[in-house]
C-alpha cells in the first residue's frame, strides 16, 4: 500500500466503460472496499451489446459483470449508482438491471437519475442536477469512509 493511504478506508469509483472493474471489488467481497460509486457505467455485461466490437467470451462477460456478482450472496459494500437519462438505451439497460439485482438481493444501494443528463454529465452538463449529484456523491463517500 502506498504511503499515506489508509487501507481500511478505500472506495472504488468507476465511470462509463470502467464499470466492469467494480466486479473486482464485488468478487473479493465487502471487506476490501468500504464503498463503490458508478457514474453512467456498464454494470451488466451478460447481455451482448448491439455492436459488440471486439469479441468477449460469455465466461469473461459473466466474470466482468457487476450485476452477476451482486447476485452471488457475498457481502456488498454500499453502492451509489448515478444514471444519465439521455444516455444510450443499452447502457442504461445495464444500469437498470444492476439496480434491480441489487434491490432483489437487498444490497445497500443509492440510485440517482439525472433525467436530462448526457453520458459524462458530470463534465458536460454544468447544471443544478449535475452539481447536486456530485455533492451527494462526496457526502456518500464521507459517510462510508469516515
Amino acid at each position: 500500500m502506498p504511503a499515506g493511504v489508509d487501507s481500511t478506508r478505500l472506495a472504488l469509483w468507476a465511470f462509463s466503460g470502467g464499470g466492469p472493474f467494480l466486479s473486482l471489488a464485488l468478487r473479493e467481497g465487502a471487506p476490501t472496499f468500504r464503498a463503490l460509486v458508478a457514474y453512467y457505467a456498464a454494470l451488466d455485461l451478460r447481455e451482448r451489446p448491439p455492436d459488440p466490437g471486439a469479441p468477449i467470451s460469455d465466461e469473461d462477460r459473466l466474470a466482468l459483470s457487476p450485476a452477476h456478482h451482486v447476485e452471488s450472496g457475498r457481502p456488498v459494500p454500499p453502492v451509489l449508482v448515478a444514471r444519465a437519462g439521455l444516455d444510450h438505451p443499452f447502457l442504461n439497460g445495464t444500469i437498470d438491471r444492476f439496480i434491480a439485482a441489487a434491490l432483489a438481493h437487498n444490497a445497500p444501494l443509492e440510485a440517482i437519475n439525472h433525467p436530462d443528463g448526457r453520458h459524462g454529465f458530470d463534465v458536460l452538463d454544468d447544471d443544478p442536477r449535475s452539481r447536486e449529484i456530485a455533492a451527494g456523491t462526496i457526502e456518500f463517500l464521507r459517510t462510508h469512509l469516515a
